[in-house]
């Protein structure tokens, strides 16, 4: 619509709300027939104004009158939910429900990717996340994880995943391990020791464990300390830690032990031979 990016100039005029009033008034009476594109300008107008109810209800309107329009779509969802009216979510959903509304959002999403801007994306999709049917999450999650990365936000894509109560351990493992590797690059060892520490306990091998002391060591004295004891202390049941600092199996342990106790002592060896030495 041309006058639609005129919107701002239009509210910035002397009387521009009295004027909104009543073209507002005539909007609502029973039979009037305005199209959808006096609707959305009313909509910007009345945005630009602060009007957020007679913004929602003008692009909620729009929308019935256009539900195959993804912008139009998109615009009466983000204004219904900002004005919070449940009875107008539930007069826009029976034009647009959720589905449909899921899928204008998705479209919107990819065009902002296209254009360069992830960022406005990532609040595109984010709100579809809050909507989707059943059978759209998976493929608005890996959009959103997509967008999120693509807006530097990689940190925040893998604790998204992180979240999802249904990962199995060694896949959580290997998320942490991501998000040590993302925040290492940016700077932040005392954070990467963490995420390595989260890592281990999902996944308690001996690879990982020395992964967490060698970044404990890397972070600093004081979060070094910290993050060795917890590593001490989880490797305690598993097996001993040798004078590197590395984890040594309990088996290889046990061995160790049983070996230096078939082993006699210099002591009783010396003592062994006095005795006999006397008792020639």
């Amino acid at each position: 619509m041309k006058l639609l990016p005129h919107a701002p100039a239009f509210a910035r005029t002397a009387g521009a709300a009295e004027a909104l009033q009543r073209v507002t008034l005539e909007v609502d009476k029973p039979y009037s027939n305005v199209g959808h594109a006096l609707l959305r300008l009313l909509g910007s107008i009345a945005g630009e104004l602060g009007d957020a109810e007679k913004r929602a209800k003008a692009l909620v309107r729009a929308a019935e009158k256009e539900p195959d329009d993804d912008a139009i779509v998109v615009e009466a969802d983000e204004a219904a939910s900002e004005h919070g009216d449940p009875l107008l979510l539930e007069r826009l959903s029976k034009k647009a429900g959720a589905f449909r509304r899921t899928e204008a959002l998705r479209a919107t999403a990819s065009r902002a990717i296209a254009d360069g801007d992830p960022s406005a994306a990532v609040k595109l999709l984010e709100r579809a996340s809050e909507i989707a049917a059943p059978e759209q999450r998976p493929e608005v999650a890996r959009e959103l994880n997509d967008a999120l990365i693509a807006a530097g936000r990689g940190e925040d894509a893998v604790l998204r995943e992180l979240a999802r109560a249904d990962m199995p351990k060694p896949e959580r493992a290997v998320r942490w391990a991501e998000l040590a590797r993302i925040r290492d690059e940016r700077g932040d060892a005392s954070g990467a020791a963490d995420a390595l520490l989260q890592a281990a306990t999902e996944e308690p091998t001996a690879s990982r464990w020395v992964a967490v002391e060698r970044a404990a060591e890397a972070s600093g004295a004081s979060t070094s300390a910290s993050t060795r004891s917890s590593t001490r202390r989880a490797w305690r049941a598993r097996g001993r830690w040798d004078r590197g600092a590395r984890p040594i199996p309990a088996a290889r342990a046990r061995r160790g032990h049983a070996a230096r106790s078939r082993r006699p002592s210099r002591r009783r060896e010396v003592m062994g031979g006095r005795s006999r030495g006397r008792g020639g």
